[in-house]
């Protein structure tokens, strides 16, 4: 029987900083990393379906008080992670990481692939456009007026608590970043999800990417943007929950 939806608040001290995070279930350990200026409420309408089958930790980013440390740094982040795990008494744990916790998952997996059972990478920022600008103006002024209504003032109360300087430092290493050399170092059994209408970061590096592990499998949301998780819940929680539910390694095909 699924364990009752009660999240709860949790603080860690790890290393010269304090990992905040959302529990919520039991069964396998699931780890939630969200993106540049979000938090665990953008995945407010996933945490009761993934909970009811596995229990799920909620990361609380360093730039929004996760890890309360001076400054900033992309890098540190998978080396945090790395440390808290054990001293939360998670051995091994599938992670779901979004635009920037797409990166910080992947780099996860890459550099520490006895603690990745398996990956999921929503509209990652793992990889950028090899040429021109990495994020195009263009693109932008056509995502604007597609991004989700509701979700806009959680996104300005996020950008507002994190602030200027911590975003700033954070996209310029997230656009400075290219985990193309790491990702032949990724064995865990990979989701790539993503929305065909994302405007930051467009579908060409799905494939990209979904052609780059040899062990993922893509499926693709029709008319959303760049938080599937967000503008189609019901397909995306189904999407995460089978993968998470399969035992065998994915296959190739794209789809759907």
């Amino acid at each position: 029987m699924a364990a009752e939806f009660s999240p709860e608040w949790r603080e860690m001290r790890v290393g010269n900083g304090t990992v905040r995070y959302l529990v919520a279930g039991a069964g396998a350990p699931v780890i939630l990393l969200h993106g540049l200026s979000g938090s665990v409420a953008w995945w407010g309408r996933n945490l009761a379906a993934l909970a009811r089958d596995f229990r799920v930790h909620a990361i609380d980013l360093v730039h929004h008080g996760g890890w309360r440390r001076s400054r900033f740094v992309l890098g540190d982040i998978s080396e945090h992670l790395a440390a808290w795990m054990p001293a939360a008494g998670l051995a091994r744990a599938s992670f779901v990481g979004h635009s920037m916790g797409g990166y910080i998952a992947a780099r996860l997996a890459a550099e520490h692939p006895e603690l990745v059972e398996k990956l999921v990478l929503v509209n990652a920022a793992a990889l950028f456009p090899r040429t021109g600008p990495k994020l195009a103006p263009a693109r932008l002024l056509r995502w604007l007026p597609t991004f989700p209504p509701l979700l806009a003032p959680i996104l300005l109360r996020d950008a507002l608590r994190a602030g200027p300087l911590t975003l700033w430092q954070a996209t310029r290493d997230l656009l400075a970043s290219d985990l193309r050399p790491n990702l032949e170092a990724i064995t865990a059994p990979t989701l790539i999800l993503w929305g065909d209408r994302d405007g930051l970061l467009p579908i060409e590096l799905a494939h990209e990417l979904h052609a780059a592990l040899p062990s993922s499998e893509l499926r693709i949301f029709p008319g959303a943007g760049h938080n599937p998780m967000w503008e189609t819940p019901a397909a995306f929680n189904e999407a995460v929950r089978a993968f998470l539910h399969h035992d065998e390694r994915p296959g190739r095909a794209a789809g759907i």
